[in-house]
């Protein structure tokens, strides 16, 4: 899978002692990026040969070591005040209505973001649909040394 490799690049550039970020930002996945892998995994055969089976494997580590990197950028950066939460929050109005419509914050940045959520779902989908619930205690084993 070329979007293990791609993802694994990532994560070399961010665990890198180099001052150059700007691969960080080149090979840097999104929310989107996840959900094209994800559709991608619905056209995989239930039925998988071992060498396909490795490649399932390795992307579902790769997407716990993406969590554990958001999880330490959550735990460094300062929380948001109510007053950005609110200044995030967009209001359009439609000229042939009188309703506002409220855009979410993260809809217009999440082309650019990498959420929790999109990488549970792509590993989540990796152990149930084929069998491979034996990555729960990796992704245990993941969680305890990311957590505070």
């Amino acid at each position: 899978m070329y979007f293990t490799h791609w993802f694994n690049l990532y994560l070399e550039s961010v665990d890198g002692d180099t001052d150059d970020n700007n691969n960080a930002t080149v090979y840097a996945p999104t929310d989107v990026h996840m959900r094209w892998v994800f559709a991608l995994l619905t056209r995989i055969d239930l039925l998988c040969s071992p060498d396909e089976m490795s490649c399932l494997r390795s992307l579902a580590r790769v997407c716990l070591a993406l969590i554990s990197v958001v999880r330490r950028r959550k735990m460094r950066s300062p929380p948001l005040s109510a007053h950005h939460e609110r200044a995030d929050k967009s209001t359009e109005t439609d000229a042939s209505t009188t309703e506002a419509n409220v855009t979410p914050p993260t809809l217009e940045r999440g082309s650019r973001n990498l959420s929790e959520c999109s990488m549970w779902v792509v590993f989540s989908a990796v152990t149930l649909i084929w069998g491979q619930r034996d990555l729960w205690n990796d992704a245990e084993e993941s969680l305890r040394h990311s957590s505070p």
